[in-house]
């Protein structure tokens, strides 16, 4: 029968189509787009405020707790980067991947593997900067369409936006807990 193709070929021609409309398209003018940007620029400017809190305190007050009972900023830095692998995969999965389901994990799970890693402040500061901007770099070029995609997860169906969104609150309100720590660690004298 002409014109047809065998069920492998469309499958094949249906994966070529759908990575031509995912490379290299800037973000619109769409509502969903618009706010995927005001997500995606605060999510490029968090790197940047723990390299200038460790840049403030030193490696040695980075790793301080202000309170036994409150994190220290290297502590709520491994919390945000545990969080920032496992939701940044998820986008980077979900593009690859739209049919998949992206299960839920544990991030303090993932921070104590990150701490045990035993990277210096300054090496994990710059593993979250790099990490991020191939983030940041992503999302700037997603299509409105992959913006608001269901992306199925074991806790519901979301969408980039969502995840993007999600990141961003949790993520500042964690930069407010290292703003408060920088503060008082910074007006704390040296022990």
């Amino acid at each position: 029968m002409a014109g047809e193709f065998s069920p492998a070929h469309q499958r094949s021609r249906s994966y070529h189509r759908r990575r031509d409309i995912r490379e290299n398209q800037p973000v619109s003018d769409d509502p969903e787009s618009r706010a995927g940007a005001v997500e995606v620029a605060i999510l490029a400017a968090s790197p940047d405020q723990f390299g200038a809190a460790l840049s403030d305190l030193g490696e040695a007050k980075f790793g301080r707790r202000t309170a036994p009972d409150e994190w220290s900023p290297l502590e709520i830095l491994r919390h945000v980067r545990a969080s920032d692998l496992i939701v940044a995969s998820r986008i980077w999965n979900v593009l690859t991947r739209p049919d998949g389901v992206q299960l839920g994990l544990d991030e303090r799970k993932y921070g104590d593997l990150l701490a045990r890693a035993d990277l210096s402040a300054a090496d994990q500061v710059q593993a979250f900067i790099l990490r991020r901007r191939e983030l940041v770099g992503l999302l700037r070029r997603l299509s409105s369409h992959e913006w608001t995609a269901p992306v199925r997860t074991d806790f519901g169906e979301v969408s980039i936006l969502r995840l993007a969104g999600d990141m961003t609150s949790h993520e500042q309100e964690h930069l407010g807990q290292l703003a408060a720590a920088v503060d008082a660690l910074g007006t704390a004298t040296s022990s």
